[in-house]
């Protein structure tokens, strides 16, 4: 905010300000959940998809904005005039066209351009979505169906030759991703990815893609102006009178109510993702020095505040599940190497509730307990078909170790086990020489 305040305060009246590439708040959770369901195999259930999104939007690295945060700039900085949202161009579907849009802030009047005469103008008002936008006032010679498309739109500015404004027009480029995060909130356990793809594939409302809006300008003399309002709809200004300067067709309203909720409620906070990644190794590291292994949490979960019922207690059916995912550790992952590593690797990875295991990771770390390791001993066991003690277990957290301890490669490093057993065999050898010397007594 100081640097558009700054900005602002720089620009002399009649000059603009322009914001390119500003990631879309409200398609913040369409956007990770398109790349989501392009990762996850169809067997993935609909709940652990619907975990990876949140979690992807919780830790957003980049700042998203709300169109909403621009508009409501003129209550603070009453120097804007105007402000406009444009629709990125392109025929191709990209991350770009989809997810982000510019904004210009206009300073000073209204109309920045001298003598535009726009602003005065009276537009016809149309709802994308109504069935009773078709009055007699602008039935054509054919009979209209009751949705308005673009074949329409376009018999209509020919035989009407009047400033139009259509609202709630749907955007295709993101009609699919919407649809996904509508139907994936519908949807439960035991459903899966697999079922959220098969429902995708039914018709639904295809939207209108924008660049078919522009195709108007061109073939039917009228001047076209859209603007990103919305994140699944998009607002779009007609004025098919000739002579008017093309760079302000009409300036966006900025509604004088707009509630002033505080800046934070208008974009997402990209530290959050950032402090929680350096937070729980630290967290980690604080309890290690302080409390044995098995009692540090194998999941830091940061939260805003935690869910609280009405009797001021913690809802713990609100609390979120830790997701499977390799937590926030301080040594970087590695593949597991070798043959007996990648064993050992296998059976964790049948014990823990993680995905993704590192040759160097601590097993109490990623979640591991007395219990699980038992488990873990009782396979190895079945695996190796050799004897190993579970207290190697605890001495040898990690794969690595435990490989090359198996492999007799831990640099001359005992184990608890054979510690017990060399310390057992002197005593024997002790209660023998006492025996021994007794006798010759």
């Amino acid at each position: 905010m100081q640097v558009l305040e700054g900005a602002v305060q720089a620009t002399r009246p009649g000059g603009a300000i322009f914001i390119g590439d500003v990631r879309g708040l409200r398609l913040l959770e369409a956007f990770h959940l398109s790349v989501e369901l392009e990762r996850a195999p169809a067997s993935m259930r609909v709940s652990k998809l619907r975990q990876q999104m949140e979690k992807r939007v919780a830790e957003e690295p980049e700042l998203a904005v709300d169109p909403a945060l621009f508009l409501a700039l003129r209550q603070h900085f009453p120097s804007i005039g105007s402000v406009d949202l444009p629709v990125k161009r392109g025929i191709h579907s990209t991350e770009m066209n989809r997810f982000r849009y510019d904004v210009v802030l206009h300073v000073g009047s209204g109309s920045p351009v001298p003598g535009n005469s726009t602003t005065n103008l009276k537009y016809q008002e149309i709802d994308w979505r109504s069935n009773d936008w078709h009055s007699n006032d602008f039935e054509s010679n054919d009979r209209m169906e009751n949705r308005l498309s673009v074949a329409h739109l376009k018999a209509l500015l020919r035989e009407r030759r009047e400033p139009l404004h259509i609202s709630n027009v749907p955007n295709r480029r993101v009609t699919v991703d919407n649809e996904a995060l509508v139907r994936l909130r519908e949807m439960e356990d035991p459903e899966t990815v697999g079922d959220l793809r098969k429902r995708l594939q039914e018709p639904t409302e295809s939207g209108v893609d924008p660049e078919e809006f522009w195709s108007l300008d061109s073939s039917d003399a009228v001047q076209v102006e859209l603007s990103a309002t919305r994140g699944d709809c998009f607002e779009v200004w007609f004025n098919p009178i000739s002579g008017i300067t093309r760079e302000r067709l009409q300036p966006w309203v900025i509604p004088q109510t707009a509630a002033d909720a505080g800046w934070t409620c208008y974009a997402n906070n990209p530290l959050r993702g950032t402090l929680g990644f350096k937070l729980a190794p630290e967290l980690r590291q604080y309890l290690q020095e302080r409390v044995p292994d098995y009692m540090v949490p194998a999941v830091f979960v940061m939260l805003e505040s935690l869910p609280l019922m009405p009797n001021g207690k913690i809802d713990r059916r609100a609390l979120p599940v830790p997701d499977d995912a390799r937590p926030e550790l301080r040594q970087a992952y590695v593949e597991p190497g070798s043959s007996l590593e990648r064993t050992i690797w296998s059976i964790w990875r049948e014990v823990l509730p993680i995905e993704r295991i590192g040759a160097n990771d601590n097993f109490f770390e990623l979640g591991g307990h007395s219990l699980r390791l038992a488990v873990v001993h009782s396979k190895l066991l079945q695996a190796l078909s050799r004897e190993l003690s579970i207290m190697d277990l605890f001495q040898y957290p990690t794969i690595h170790s435990l490989a090359r301890h198996l492999a007799n490669e831990d640099s001359g490093q005992l184990s608890l086990h054979e510690v017990r057993e060399r310390a057992r065999r002197q005593k024997e050898s002790i209660r023998g020489r006492a025996a021994l010397a007794s006798r010759r007594k």
